[in-house]
């Protein structure tokens, strides 16, 4: 189980939510219960990009960094978020397409 710090900042329409220790994983909800409900599937998608995980940031020194902001604790497991998200079912869809276009291409 991977553990990450999320800083919720509340804007004037929305509450963004960023992870400062994986830049690209972004995103925000017009309540703190609709930015919730995405923000574990935004940390899986971003950290799918990396082949070591990065430390995460101490929470303590996060709430000072970020007074006005709520810091929450996301965790995340990305066996069970790859098989939801990558599943061979999927997987196989994929490589039929794939297959596919190579006979489409061969006769062409």
């Amino acid at each position: 189980m991977l553990l990450y710090p999320a800083v919720f900042t509340q804007g004037e329409c929305y509450i963004t939510v960023t992870f400062p220790d994986i830049p690209s994983a972004i995103t925000q909800g017009e309540t703190q219960e609709e930015a919730f409900e995405i923000v574990q599937e935004v940390l899986g998608f971003a950290l799918e990009d990396y082949e070591k995980y990065p430390k995460a940031s101490d929470i303590v020194e996060l709430q000072k960094q970020h007074p006005e902001s709520t810091i929450a604790v996301i965790g995340i497991d990305m066996a069970v978020y790859n098989r939801k998200y990558h599943s061979k079912k999927n997987t196989s869809l994929q490589q039929n397409n794939c297959q596919r276009s190579a006979k489409i291409a061969m006769i062409i």
